[in-house]
């Protein structure tokens, strides 16, 4: 089998990684060490994504919207561990649509880069990445708000089993409708239970592909302070501290 090899094949996706570039390069509290850990969570979910493409024997054209999909998630997930800390004081919701914004926007610039027009598939995968980015994004908010009293990151990474695969069924579904209004199909709604496993499964990958970078929150100092900030969530140690504070004050 012969396939016709585009040199664009090679390099998917470089506007969204000239991106990360510029998340260093813009922000000085970027400008050290630390900040490069951030890199390592990058390259295992990509090692991972090349080892499923062999895995499965999937070929640079037949894959490539799914490569901007993916690499654009990611990415934006590295960014928005460069960048959060800057919006971190910002009300919940905002802060919810602009890391959305910010992570579409990442999107859009890697299907610039490899796609000549907007199809409708095009679309749909756009939507894709969309909800299951929403998705991502609620479930750190709804397992932040469930462990803010009590937080840990084994706490965090429980109730992350729990939030990740709900707000991913519910994700899908909303994919599911847009989806069919984009293409124009018949609404089933006994496609809902096979909709609802396929954001079951998407839930669960999720939650694997994430795990690196709540670890490297989880360990590294400089991205702990930041998570913990962007979330309002408040370390044994903080709330030890706290608690010292109005002992006295009594």
């Amino acid at each position: 089998m012969i396939y016709d090899w585009k040199f664009y094949y090679s390099v998917i996706g470089y506007l969204p990684w000239f991106a990360l570039v510029l998340a260093f390069i813009l922000f000085k509290d970027n400008h050290n060490r630390e900040s490069l850990y951030i890199l390592i969570p990058l390259l295992i979910a990509n090692f991972f994504w090349m080892l499923f493409k062999i895995v499965t024997k999937g070929s640079p054209p037949d894959t490539i919207e799914f490569d901007v999909v993916f690499y654009s998630f990611i990415i934006g997930l590295s960014v928005l561990w460069l960048t959060s800390y800057k919006f971190s004081k910002l009300n919940g919701l905002l802060k919810f649509f602009l890391s959305l914004i910010i992570m579409t926007i990442i999107l859009s610039a890697g299907i610039l880069t490899v796609l000549s027009d907007f199809s409708k598939t095009t679309a749909l995968m756009f939507f894709l990445f969309v909800f299951v980015a929403g998705a991502t994004l609620f479930g750190f908010a709804w397992a932040g708000r469930l462990c803010k009293k009590q937080y840990s990151p084994k706490a965090f990474l429980l109730w992350s089993v729990l939030c990740l695969p709900v707000c991913s069924i519910t994700a899908m579904i909303g994919y599911f409708i847009v989806g069919n209004s984009i293409m124009n199909s018949t609404f089933k709604p006994e496609d809902f239970l096979q909709v609802m496993a396929v954001g079951l499964i998407i839930g669960f990958l999720l939650y694997f592909v994430i795990l690196p970078f709540l670890i490297i929150s989880f360990v590294i100092p400089f991205y702990r302070k930041r998570f913990c900030d962007c979330l309002r969530l408040k370390t044994s140690q903080l709330i030890a501290e706290q608690e010292k504070v109005e002992a006295i004050n009594v």
